[in-house]
């Protein structure tokens, strides 16, 4: 891997509020700049879309995707 090679980091997600900060925090503490996580909401009900918006507003190497919970993923990405 080259140093500039960019990392998908994928980080599932249902109601995860209590813990998506920390997930996102730790994330972006990492020595290595070349990433992009993306968060994949799978109809949460509690305010993880809300805290994960704010991360992106700060940070653009950061994705929402807000799935369905009734289709199946490979149709959506």
């Amino acid at each position: 891997m080259s140093r500039n090679s960019l990392v998908s980091v994928l980080i599932p997600a249902y109601n995860a509020e209590a813990f998506i900060d920390q997930t996102l925090d730790a994330l972006l503490a990492q020595i290595y700049p070349h990433f992009e996580a993306i968060v994949v909401d799978d109809g949460s009900t509690d305010r993880t879309i809300e805290i994960v918006n704010q991360y992106i507003q700060q940070d653009s190497r950061i994705r929402l995707i807000q799935r369905n919970p009734q289709v199946l993923l490979p149709r959506e990405i």
